[in-house]
């Protein structure tokens, strides 16, 4: 038997099978996929579930599966439905008696359909309706591994409809001999019946039936259909978690979990990857259960590779690319392809090869082996032992935990061993060599560059080789870098504190790290270093060698030059130089940078600014160019303490730092820099634009003539400007400025510094503290600290910021403060001060002054204490009148004549003594009068007048706009809707509008007058005078027994207490609560009561009252009237005239005061059956019940009443 190639078994697919031979054009059981010619299917395949047979929906989700695969596989479109038998391009049959229609095959059969009623070996047509039939009991749908065989059988059937016959000459079942190859395997195809190594040992190991197609089988699809193979065209994970768009493979991973942690094992599958599209990736790592077999991958297309313990069960289809790929716990094997792939390899020993592309390979945990190949690769050791080799292209290598071997080959490399002990080879290319942990680090051929970014617990060993190799430093830090003293190579890490000896040779130079290092430079035999430089950030670097050359870096960097001869540099930056009592060439370069000229010993100085030289222990007159040293590039030149300093200056620009003493220094020609340095100075600059720096201690500093430029420095100085353009900066201390006649920008800094100015043009900052601006002259100033600018007419121009301090001379000045805590001093004049914000002092001084509050904040003013609240809490002194804004105000007075302004907001205001005046402005106001004469105008809104605090029992009317006395003082009032008694007898009286009145304390007496009124009678005994025509209006008694009084009304009146609002007629429409009493009118009005004690009076007229619950007080007053007294213990005065006095059962005890039979009273009981006469207490009393009767007062003889008394 013969060992099949692959074409032998595309052809056996194709023409083989025994049942099939005769095809006579290639096309035997073929479909035509185009639009014309026998059957054309247009590409399309119809797909009938045979109406008239009950298909589960199993298996037709198991068909849909399997048929959309084999559809995206030939680029067709593939459509289902429940339908004709006959009539689908594929018809699906279930056919239970299995045995008679097709014995001996398996559970599932293709049947073709070449029309035309031919045999089979005339017909070379293609298909038309063929079918698929399968025996439904044959099928466990319950198991879904077994659901995952199904979906390979029915792929199985429908390649046979599309062509393709057996691999072998079998059907159903297979034996040995009927293999047409020894090596016949499902391995190669689908449509294989030979399991892998059934028969003989073979290449493949898999222990299920292919899910997908196999390389033979595409083969023989291509050659007989010449497909261009294209899926998964988007990004797709293939394994576990994966997103194949066939949804039925995520599914069997899914399944492989499942089983893997339910039995510890797995049906091994075989699968094939077509992918031509997106970012793809391979997951062998799942994240439910562990699938620790060693793989063998191979990601380039057309190669099989060995998964999840089978062997060669995965295919890569010819043009498939997968990009990505992950591995669990094996020790793999996986081998990349041209594209740029991304491998991780998980845990155990790995082999990883990138082969083509910018490959990024991931060893994981593990002694892994990574080879990048071709591209720039970046390759990652992970934990173990790693092996990591670059090969062509800059890779870059990080070996991770443990001892590694990296080699960077060919390229400019990136070599990073990571943690542990590693042996780093940079071999070709201008390497970096990151030396990390520790190890022996060889730089190679090129020019390498060697990285320290930390020290590790190993020693290192540093060989650059040949070429010209650079030591570097590296660091994460913002501002700590390394210390490297190359007298002893010891490098300490100035972040950590690591240290360690670098044992370094073949260098030959050395750069610093972006941030601060510390370099001490010395001679070194086993190096040929030529230069050092600090590179970035501010370094520290002492130079004991004259052999190599130094340069600072960008930055502001230390050198200290202790070697005569020594060639050191700044760079950029402002560099600081000392200079230890040697000779050399220092040059500041790009900059400000500044000497130190210093020494160990008491020894002169000279420096000649000119020249450019310098020399210690020589005059002036003695410095050479060969016997001193040279120097360019500083713009600042210092002295050691011990030093005495001999400078050559002139009527040039002369810079001078004096002693730790006082010093007086004075200036003539030119811009001359003074510093005082310690001492209480005294600096004169005289002509010229001078800098003078005071510095520590109490400092005299006077500008004279020129644009100069003084700097107090600490203490409390006393600065004078002079004569030009000048330029102060205070420093610290509470300093006093004293301005001169020019254009002047003035500093206070900190302190609370004092700026007095006149004339000229100013800009002044005063800086933290409490700052003073003074000016001097009587004039009417407007200085406003939130404007920052002030002129006048006599020239004075100051703009200023950080000023929380105001100070004015005569005149009638408006100052305002800013949000800081303001003293405001106005001295003589009608002044207005406004603080802004913040705990300020308002001063007005003499004068009639006035603060004003515009924040709109809510203010709290007493003028009598002299607070204000609401913007700080402000000092007020000497202030008369108050002004305020939009908030919702108090203002309290004191006893001067006093003007408050309230504005927008529901303000309170409250004159105390003096002739106030008090606006309420805009807003629902109250407005306290009455101790003195005082005007009050309520404003817009709806405004309530009050009375000062002291005022008693006072008679006042809104109606009237004159004066009205009310006591001890009077009020004009206008504007207000609301009037506020006082605690006494008060008689408040409304106007035409709708009026709040409200008696507070006391027995009052208020009148609302015409409008809708609320009136609230507060505590007491009130009386509530209505009046016809006065509106609908709102009573509240509030405490105490109150009346509602109808007595002046010009009509009668008709009321019942117990509704609480009722239509009076021309009295309108009111509500009332706690009205106990009511007196009615000189008209026959109707009263009725409450279930309160109620107090009831007719007044004249026939009146009706009815007394409801309660010990009710009823008087009919003048005429005939009706009194009922109704429930509870009634007193009943019927007054003069012939009153009705009526009861029935249940009335309780009642008394008639007046009782008068010859004035025509009358009593009427109603459904009484019997009464009698008696004396209880001490009246004669007429029983009628058990607990009814009436007493009458002053009436001793039954008969008196008898023959007054009706029966109803």
């Amino acid at each position: 038997m013969q060992n099949g190639s692959l074409d032998d078994m595309v052809y056996q697919l194709r023409h083989g099978y025994f049942e099939w031979s005769g095809g006579v054009d290639g096309h035997w059981r073929k479909f035509n996929f185009g639009s014309s010619g026998w059957f054309p299917k247009n590409n399309k395949i119809k797909v009938h579930f045979d109406e008239d047979d009950p298909i589960p929906q199993e298996i037709k989700d198991i068909v849909k599966d399997s048929f959309r695969y084999v559809a995206d596989v030939m680029n067709i479109d593939v459509s289902f439905k429940v339908g004709d038998g006959d009539d689908g391009d594929v018809n699906i049959h279930r056919v239970d008696d299995w045995d008679a229609f097709f014995g001996g095959t398996e559970f599932a059969a293709a049947s073709a359909d070449l029309g035309l009623g031919l045999p089979f070996t005339d017909r070379d047509h293609y298909q038309d309706h063929p079918d698929i039939s399968f025996e439904l009991s044959a099928f466990d749908l319950d198991d879904p591994y077994s659901v995952m065989e199904y979906r390979s059988v029915f792929i199985h059937e429908f390649t046979h409809l599309l062509g393709l016959g057996h691999l072998g000459d079998y059907n159903g079942t297979v034996s040995s001999s009927e293999r047409v190859f020894s090596n016949d395997s499902r391995g190669y195809s689908i449509m294989s019946y030979v399991a892998p190594n059934q028969f003989e040992p073979g290449i493949f190991d898999f222990s299920s039936r292919p899910w997908t197609y196999r390389e033979v089988d595409l083969l023989a699809l291509d050659m007989h259909y010449n497909i261009d193979f294209s899926m998964e065209e988007e990004a797709t994970r293939w394994g576990f978690n994966g997103n194949v768009s066939h949804s039925f493979i995520n599914e069997n991973f899914d399944l492989l979990e499942q089983q893997m942690i339910e039995v510890g094992g797995i049906v091994v599958p075989a699968l094939t990857i077509i992918d031509t599209g997106g970012e793809d990736e391979l997951n062998l790592r799942s994240s439910a259960a562990a699938f620790n077999f060693d793989a063998v991958l191979d990601l380039r297309s057309g190669q099989y590779s060995d998964i999840l313990g089978g062997v060669n069960n995965l295919w890569i289809q010819q043009d498939s690319v997968i990009e990505n790929a992950i591995t669990a716990g094996g020790a793999d094997h996986i081998t990349g392809n041209r594209v740029a792939n991304e491998i991780s390899a998980g845990g155990n020993s790995d082999t990883v090869l990138g082969a083509g592309g910018n490959d990024t390979l991931y060893g994981e945990d593990g002694a892994d082996s990574l080879e990048g190949g071709a591209g720039r690769d970046e390759l990652w050791g992970g934990a173990q032992d790693d092996t990591l080799y670059g090969d062509g292209g800059g890779d870059r290598l990080y070996g991770g935990d443990d001892a590694d071997l990296i080699e960077g080959g060919g390229g400019n490399d990136t070599l990073n061993g990571e943690e542990g002990l590693d042996t780093v080879y940079g071999n070709a290319g201008k390497d970096k060599i990151y030396l990390e942990d520790g190890g022996n680090f060889y730089g190679g051929s090129g020019n390498d560059t060697f990285w320290i970014n930390d020290l590790g617990a190993f020693a290192y060993t540093v060989d650059g080789e040949t070429n010209k190799d650079i030591l570097r430093f590296a660091t994460s830090s913002s501002s700590a870098g390394f210390l490297l003293d190359m007298t002893t190579r010891q490098v300490t890490n100035l972040l950590t504190g690591n240290s360690a000896v670098v044992n370094y040779a073949g260098l030959e130079q050395i750069k610093g790290s972006v941030v601060n290092d510390i370099f001490v430079v010395d001679e070194d035999a086993a190096n040929a270093f030529t230069d050092l430089n600090g590179y970035d950030g501010e370094d520290h670097i002492t130079v004991l060698t004259s052999t190599i050359r130094v340069n600072g870096g960008d930055h502001a960097d230390d050198l200290i030059v202790a070697a005569s001869g020594a060639y050191v540099r700044g760079g950029k930056g402002n560099d600081n130089f000392v200079i230890e009592g040697v000779n050399a060439s220092i040059g500041g370069q790009r900059g400000r940078d500044v000497v130190l000229f210093d020494a160990s010993t008491d020894v002169g100085v000279s420096v000649d600014t000119g020249l450019g030289l310098y020399g210690y222990g020589q005059t002036l007159a003695e410095l050479t160019e060969e016997t001193s040293g040279d120097f360019s590039g500083f713009v600042r030149y210092n002295t050691g303490t011990n030093l005495t300093l001999t400078f050559n200056g002139s009527n040039r620009r002369d810079v001078v730092y004096g002693g730790d003493l006082n010093d007086e220094i004075t200036g003539n020609g030119g811009a001359d820099l003074f510093h005082g340095q310690g001492g209480e100075d005294t600096l004169s600059g005289g002509t010229g634009a001078d800098i003078l720096y005071g510095e520590g201690g109490a400092d005299t500093l006077y500008g004279g003539v020129g644009d100069d430029t003084l700097y107090g420095g600490g203490g409390s100085d006393w600065i004078e400007t002079g004569y030009g353009d000048d330029s102060v900066e205070a420093g610290s201390g509470d300093d006093t400025i004293i301005c001169g006649s020019g254009f002047e920008m003035l500093r206070g800094d900190d302190g609370d510094d004092l700026f007095v100015v006149e004339t000229g043009q100013k800009q002044i900052n005063g800086g933290s503290g409490e700052d003073t601006l003074e000016f001097l002259g009587k004039l009417d100033r407007i200085v406003d600290l939130g404007e920052t600018k002030y002129n006048d007419e006599l020239g004075l121009t100051v703009d200023f910021v950080n000023i929380e301090n105001v100070i004015t001379q005569d005149g009638t000045d408006s100052i305002t403060g800013n949000s800081a805590d303001n003293l405001l001093i106005a001295n003589d004049g009608n002044d207005t001060l406004e603080g802004r914000g913040g705990d300020d002092t308002l001063n007005g001084g003499a004068g009639a002054d006035l603060a004003v509050y515009q924040s709109g904040n809510d203010i709290t003013v007493d003028l009598t204490e002299g607070v204000a609240t609401g913007e700080g809490t402000d000092t007020l002194i000497g202030i008369e009148d108050v002004t305020t804004a939009s908030g919702d105000d108090e203002l309290t007075g004191n006893d001067e004549d006093n003007v408050l302004t309230a504005n927008d907001g529901n303000d309170l205001l409250a004159g105390n003594g003096g002739n106030d005046r008090l606006y309420g402005g805009t807003g629902n106001d109250t407005v306290l009068a009455g101790n003195g004469e005082d005007t009050a105008t309520g404003g817009e809104g709806y405004d309530t007048l009050g009375f000062d605090e002291g005022l008693s029992g006072v008679i006042f009317s809104l109606a009237v706009s004159t004066a009205q006395d009310v006591g001890s003082g009077s009020i004009t009032a206008s504007g207000f809707e609301a009037l506020l008694g006082t605690d006494g007898h008060d008689e408040l009286t409304g106007d035409n509008d709708d009026n709040l009145l409200e008696g507070q304390g006391g027995n009052d007496t208020l009148v609302g007058l015409r409008g809708s009124d609320v009136i609230d009678g507060g505590a007491g005994r009130d009386s509530f005078i209505a009046l016809s025509g006065d509106g609908d209006d709102i009573y509240d008694g509030g405490g105490g027994s109150d009346w509602l009084d109808f007595s002046f009304g010009e009509e009668a009146v008709d009321i019942k207490l117990s509704l609480g609002e009722q239509d009076l007629g021309s009295y309108g429409t009111d509500s009332w609560v706690r009205i106990e009493n009511v007196r009615g009118t000189k008209f026959g009005d109707s009263i009725v009561g409450d279930p309160n004690d109620n107090a009831l009076e007719g007044g004249k007229g026939n009146d009706l009252l009815a007394g409801g619950k309660g010990a009710d007080d009823l008087n009919g007053g003048v005429n005939d009237d009706t009194l009922w007294g109704e429930l509870g213990n009634d007193t009943l005065t019927g007054g003069r005239g012939a009153d009705t006095f009526q009861f029935k059962s249940g009335h309780g005890q009642d008394l008639i005061a007046d009782f008068n039979g010859k004035e025509g009273d009358v009593i009427v009981l109603s459904g009484v059956e019997h009464y009698d006469f008696e004396v209880i207490g001490d009246w004669l009393s007429l029983r009628y019940g058990e607990e009814d009767w009436i007493s009458f007062k002053s009436i001793e003889d039954p008969d008196a009443i008898i023959a007054n008394l009706e029966i109803l």
